[in-house]
């Protein structure tokens, strides 16, 4: 998220940035800008549910705590990899109803429905280059 203050002539005289700052389908982010205050807060509703849960001022690097609340896609463990484990953890709690660490990582195929194909898909993509890396970050607390 980039703010630049331009001049009459088109000249950029400041540039407020807001940079790898992950963001969850129902989460809302705030910046109040105004003249006075040069370096505004993004205030961060991750969840959406309207109470704030990061403050983040520009150029600083978004908070680990703010980082670690998301996964890549597939990644149900939340070791940072995506691996055999991954695959064999979604199988586990296909057939055998075991608890994943982020439930909403599992669907790796972006098809809306958890099932056989999502640990498959994983599993194309881990050895065999038949299926591309699942895609997007994931919001997972």
């Amino acid at each position: 998220l980039i703010f630049k203050t331009i001049d009459s002539e088109g000249n950029i005289i400041n540039q407020i940035e807001y940079r790898d700052v992950p963001t969850s389908k129902n989460g809302r982010g705030e910046v109040i800008l105004n003249q006075e205050n040069l370096k505004p807060e993004l205030s961060l509703d991750v969840d959406g549910n309207g109470t704030s849960d990061f403050n983040i001022l520009p150029g600083e690097n978004p908070p680990e705590e703010l980082q670690n609340m998301f996964v890549e896609n597939g990644d149900v463990n939340k070791d940072k990899r995506l691996d055999i484990s991954d695959a064999v953890a979604i199988l586990g709690h296909l057939f055998l109803g075991t608890e994943i660490a982020c439930p909403n990582a599992r669907d790796t195929n972006n098809d809306s429905e958890t099932d056989i194909s999502d640990p498959i898909y994983l599993l194309g993509y881990l050895f065999l280059g038949t299926a591309e890396k699942p895609k997007g970050l994931i919001f997972c607390p």
